[in-house]
């Protein structure tokens, strides 16, 4: 290990694009392996070799990819993304630019709209990702599974908000973090008080003609866990099991409603 000792320190660095051991003098090492079969690996020589930039932008990476307190995307793993990331500077400008501010601007938003369509599809044709679903949904002649298409547009838009929160408490682990209401998270009032939940999307998950077709097969009454339209915060239809319930929709809702269409059609 005596190479390892002897590199030179990294430069200081005080803005959020620096990485964490460019502040540390001592050299920094993980240890890796089996406990028959145990390997060090000098940070610092692994950042030699990939490269400052890639380094610098693996704190968004990992937000962005999935963490603790972010989703992943379903079958896109780090690797994917760490592989986009060390052959394209547009990709690596992208991501270095997460955690850079606490809020998110629209610019920065679509850039990572884009990077997404790339990670579920390599030559994608579009930077829209409600295209790209399409698009792999009529390649596949609706023979898919939802989870192997992206997140839509308004889901996305919640988990870059998160991601970007993360890294930047990252990028800023010394100081006070502001609020994440609004930023992927919202707050509800429970019985125990008010709770920080996951705010996964600002519109319904699917249009209301296929929401009527949704059915669920509670035969008691409706309640959670049972009730997978009151855990998917929908209200009960006509094709659920149980043909009376708390949460159906009532005639007066009804009558609301349709008088609501025949305003809007007028």
């Amino acid at each position: 290990m005596d190479d390892y000792y002897s590199m030179p320190p990294m430069p200081q660095e005080r803005d959020t694009q620096s990485i964490h051991s460019d502040k540390i003098e001592a050299p920094l090492f993980l240890k890796c392996g089996t406990r028959t079969r145990t390997r060090l690996v000098a940070i610092r020589k692994v950042a030699a070799t990939v490269g400052m930039d890639t380094c610098r932008a693996l704190v968004g990476l990992s937000a962005y990819t999935g963490c603790d307190t972010v989703s992943a995307f379903a079958g896109k793993g780090k690797t994917r993304g760490l592989t986009l990331l060390m052959n394209n500077k547009e990709t690596q400008d992208t991501v270095l630019k997460l955690g850079q501010e606490w809020d998110l601007s629209p610019e920065l938003s679509n850039e990572l709209e884009a990077f997404t369509c790339v990670l579920y599809a390599q030559k994608a044709s579009t930077t829209m990702i409600n295209k790209l679903r399409y698009h792999l949904f009529c390649a596949k002649k609706g023979e898919i599974e939802s989870q192997q298409l992206p997140p839509c547009k308004d889901s996305l838009s919640q988990h870059t908000l998160r991601a970007n929160y993360q890294a930047g408490i990252w990028k800023r682990c010394l100081e006070k973090d502001p609020s994440p209401v609004g930023r992927g998270w919202k707050m509800e009032t429970e019985e125990e008080g008010e709770q920080l939940v996951l705010h996964w999307m600002e519109g319904q998950p699917a249009p209301e003609a296929v929401l009527d077709l949704l059915a669920c097969n509670s035969t008691k009454k409706s309640s959670l866990p049972r009730c997978m339209c009151l855990a998917n915060d929908l209200r009960c239809t006509d094709m659920c099991k149980l043909t009376e319930c708390e949460n159906q929709v009532t005639s007066v809702e009804s009558s609301d409603e349709d008088e609501d269409d025949m305003e809007n059609d007028d």
